[in-house]
């Protein structure tokens, strides 16, 4: 009988140092890897925050079908999209949101309310274009593009029924 008390004693005590080496060293293996996760996040989101900084201004054009159009990128990552049918009234559309950049040359421009969404390639620091969700430009080269406004102005797009310019 004591034999076995023995063995019995033997095997808790081994149970229970696995289970508590298990417990620490598992735990600072977690902790590792969760904070170089954040690391990583945080870089990220500096590296985007840079590239964000680069495209932040205004641009303009005309896109199909016929749409005077003007595009704020700001560097916070919010965007005002003014859009006015040039064979239509004085009236013009204004959408409001945040952009992501995807892929470090692909903007999605989010409308928070209405949750759709607007795709834009940056071709350089000066220029846009539009496209699909696919990442398909127009077959035209000069569709869909819009320019960077340098002098921080518009193309003569008002918005006055909106408060706008």
């Amino acid at each position: 009988m004591t034999v076995v008390k023995k063995k019995l004693i033997i095997i808790t005590v081994l149970v229970i140092a696995l289970v508590t080496s298990y417990i620490f060293c598992g735990t600072d293996k977690n902790d590792t890897w969760i904070d170089s996760i954040k690391i990583e996040e945080y870089t990220a989101a500096l590296s985007n925050k840079i590239d964000l900084d680069s495209i932040a201004g205004t641009y303009c054009g005309v896109l199909p079908p016929n749409v005077e159009t003007t595009l704020t990128l700001n560097a916070d990552g919010t965007y005002s999209l003014k859009k006015k049918y040039l064979n239509e009234s004085d009236s013009c559309e204004v959408l409001n949101g945040i952009f992501k950049l995807l892929d470090g040359s692909i903007l999605m421009l989010e409308h928070l309310s209405s949750g759709y969404n607007i795709f834009y390639k940056v071709k350089n620091d000066g220029c846009i274009i539009l496209i699909d969700s696919f990442g398909n430009e127009p077959r035209s080269a000069k569709t869909g593009v819009l320019k960077k406004n340098n002098k921080n102005k518009t193309r003569g797009l008002l918005c006055l029924t909106h408060g706008f310019y």
